[in-house]
């Protein structure tokens, strides 16, 4: 099943990464601004944004109220709130609280990644996506 949508990209991560972290999709109307997933990993507790584009070279939609929450929380709690992007094209990437801070709208071609994992489907990169979030 293609990864279209940041439900799918969740659904991916949750069932590739099993046993080895405990995340939790976080969505409602009254958390402007939260995460979509926070986890918990080799005794690390962090947060993730999740974006789905069509290319890299696509706009990220992220509010300011995301980028806000994602680079004070980065900021006051050790630096483990992430932007975490599936391009269709066959990228996955991550950028940390203040490079998803000043994406605003652009792409992410224009941003140095703290990972960038060209691949045909994001389990392939879930090894490095671990060590890199904990």
């Amino acid at each position: 099943m293609p990864i279209t949508t940041e439900q799918k990209l969740w659904v991916a991560l949750r069932d590739h990464m099993g046993n080895d972290w405990h995340g939790q999709r976080w969505e409602d109307r009254y958390s402007v601004g939260c995460p979509d997933t926070v986890y918990a990993v080799n005794g690390v507790k962090g947060e993730m944004e999740l974006k789905v584009v069509k290319t890299i070279n696509e706009p990220i939609k992220i509010t300011n109220y995301q980028r806000s929450w994602l680079k004070k929380h980065g900021d006051h709690g050790g630096g483990r709130s992430f932007l975490l992007v599936w391009c269709q094209s066959g990228v996955l990437a991550l950028f940390d609280h203040s490079t998803a801070y000043s994406i605003h709208n652009m792409s992410g071609s224009e941003h140095e990644a703290v990972m960038w994992c060209e691949t045909s489907h994001p389990r392939n990169c879930i090894e490095q996506l671990m060590v890199m979030i904990s």
